[in-house]
């Protein structure tokens, strides 16, 4: 009896020391840390700009404790027009959890701008309180013109147009013809219009100034040739030399212009005068950075 109470007991003693190992192999303990919730703020440069004038946005993601956020954000700006929507591309946070952005915005709207948090292994993303953005237009000027226009050839057609400044526009334009057929003359008179700033700003945000522009057509010159051979058949026919040479020199001066056209001062005769049909004459405006165009149709008819 006392042998197999010291068998057991050596036998228990045995086995005691492998269970512990045991239990300590197959207990484990894990850790699990979350991610910490981050937060934005959105600051600007200016709360009302004009049209393409920069503004700056700068983010901070915090909070900076334990460690300062890291990642990348992006600036949405989203405008009340459809599809009028201007986002940044991702910008990474510096050391201290911040990112500047320089924006435009090239139409005018009412814009509602936030920032967007990508998040990183120890913080979640998130987003800022949405700010607002006004973009205004700003100073323009526009071209008043009618969209077309009926000349007998031969004849000119002469009006006054209207050079408006918008939203307290202040500047010199020159204005110019442009796609001028061969045959065609047009100018402007003066070429030169110019708005200066105002006290008192006009009812409707716009002042008018005029030009006048002038678009001249030619007929077929047949009466220059036939003053030519005139004035050569009179060499032939007159019996004085000095009379001769100068009707010969003449004609020849006036057939020349028949045959090839002849600039006097500013005008020139065109041999074949106006070629009838309908021609898309270009009025342009131009201030700086800052040009206009309209398309006025002119038909030249019998």
């Amino acid at each position: 009896m006392k042998r197999r109470l010291a068998a057991f007991v050596f036998l228990l003693s045995a086995l005691l020391p492998l269970d512990a190992a045991a239990g300590q192999k197959q207990t484990k303990y894990v850790q699990v840390v979350k991610q910490a919730p981050s937060s934005v703020s959105l600051g600007y440069s200016t709360a009302v700009v004009v049209a393409g004038q920069p503004v700056q946005f700068t983010a901070s993601v915090g909070p900076a404790h334990p460690s300062i956020p890291s990642g990348s954000v992006v600036f949405v700006a989203t405008g009340t027009k459809p599809g009028n929507t201007v986002t940044s591309p991702p910008i990474v946070l510096d050391a201290s959890g911040s990112a500047v952005w320089i924006g435009r915005y090239p139409s005018a709207d009412a814009y509602v701008v936030l920032v967007e948090y990508s998040g990183d292994p120890n913080f979640l993303s998130s987003k800022s309180t949405p700010i607002r953005l006004t973009v205004a237009v700003g100073p323009d000027f526009q071209i008043v013109a009618p969209d077309t226009v009926t000349i007998h050839r031969g004849n000119s057609w002469v009006a006054s147009i209207a050079i408006q400044s918008l939203n307290g526009f202040v500047g010199n334009i020159q204005l110019e013809c442009e796609n001028i057929p061969v045959g065609m003359r047009c100018s402007f008179s003066p070429p030169n219009i110019g708005f200066t700033s105002q006290l008192v700003p006009p009812p409707a945000g716009s002042s008018n100034a005029k030009s006048t522009i002038t678009i001249q057509t030619f007929v077929e010159d047949s009466a220059l040739g036939g003053s030519a051979v005139v004035l050569i058949a009179i060499c032939g026919l007159t019996r004085y030399k000095r009379v001769r040479m100068s009707a010969w020199a003449v004609g020849s001066v006036i057939l020349f212009c028949f045959l090839v056209g002849c600039r006097f001062g500013t005008l020139f005769l065109p041999p074949n005068g106006t070629q009838l049909g309908d021609y898309p004459i270009i009025v342009s405006g131009s201030s700086g950075t800052i040009t206009h165009t309209r398309v006025i149709r002119v038909e030249v008819v019998k």
